[in-house]
């Protein structure tokens, strides 16, 4: 990763961040790789041999959750997200530092609920024991504690922002 990014260098925050962020991004990575063997076996299978994993669609699909979970972070951290830059640009200075610090307050307090219905929508999962519909009865929690774990990620970059001078990260 560059040097130059927002909240990877510069600031106590950013160097202690970094490392997770890292994890974070690997975890990503890792779901897109995994996701392309699976359909690419299963493209092989059903040419090839007339045959099927039967899991394709269903873990590509858990594999694709898991990937935005952990990528939304990253993306906050490098500002990759699509916004209007024109509208943002056009404010003055002091006034668009208050409003980018809204907009990241506003976020937080969205994630937070988020972050809280998920932990409860896992744990149900776990205690009440469900599996997928799918011909393996794979236990939900194994594929649904990306989202958590990710959305975890994603308060870690938005306080970054906000601990962080925003004027640093334009």
């Amino acid at each position: 990763m560059s040097e130059d990014r927002p909240g990877e260098s510069g600031s106590a925050t950013g160097r202690l961040l970094t490392p997770l962020f890292r994890i974070a991004a690997a975890l990503a990575d890792l779901s897109i790789v995994v996701m392309v063997v699976i359909m690419g076996v299963e493209i092989a299978l059903r040419q090839g041999f007339n045959a099927s994993l039967g899991i394709s669609d269903e873990v590509s699909g858990y594999l694709l959750v898991s990937m935005t979970c952990f990528g939304i972070a990253i993306a906050i951290r490098h500002e990759a997200l699509f916004r209007f830059d024109y509208i943002v640009l056009s404010i003055p200075d002091r006034l668009r530092t208050i409003y980018l610090r809204v907009l990241y307050l506003l976020a937080l307090a969205t994630t937070l609920v988020l972050f809280q219905y998920l932990i409860v929508y896992v744990s149900h999962s776990i205690h009440r024991g469900v599996v997928s519909d799918g011909m393996y009865a794979i236990p939900l929690w194994i594929p649904q504690i990306s989202m958590p774990i990710g959305f975890g990620f994603v308060i870690l970059a938005i306080v970054e922002k906000l601990i962080h001078p925003i004027s640093e990260a334009e």
